[in-house]
């Protein structure tokens, strides 16, 4: 549902008081190396759509992709939980 996201970004920007965009190039985007990325708003200065659309180069999006294999590490540090990272991986029950 779109909508869980959405209220997920809006308790992520209230908990952390900062915007989506600052949170995810903080806390995972600049700690991977990656060189640009961008949200999609619904208006220019608007509120992101959390439950979609990041745009980014293909080699910003393999360094996603090698951290996902690297069970959350980047060069020695945790970015993501392993756990997390586990949990994503386990089919959900409807498979």
């Amino acid at each position: 549902s779109n909508l869980n996201a959405q209220v997920l970004l809006a308790i992520l920007e209230h908990v952390f008081q900062k915007r989506y965009a600052s949170l995810l190039s903080e806390e995972l985007w600049m700690k991977i190396g990656t060189r640009s990325g961008a949200v999609w708003l619904d208006q220019p200065a608007g509120t992101p759509r959390g439950y979609c659309c990041f745009f980014a180069s293909p080699l910003d999006w393999v360094r996603l992709g090698w951290l996902f294999l690297q069970e959350g590490q980047w060069e020695g540090q945790t970015v993501v939980s392993q756990k997390w990272i586990q949990a994503m991986r386990r089919p959900s029950a409807l498979e």
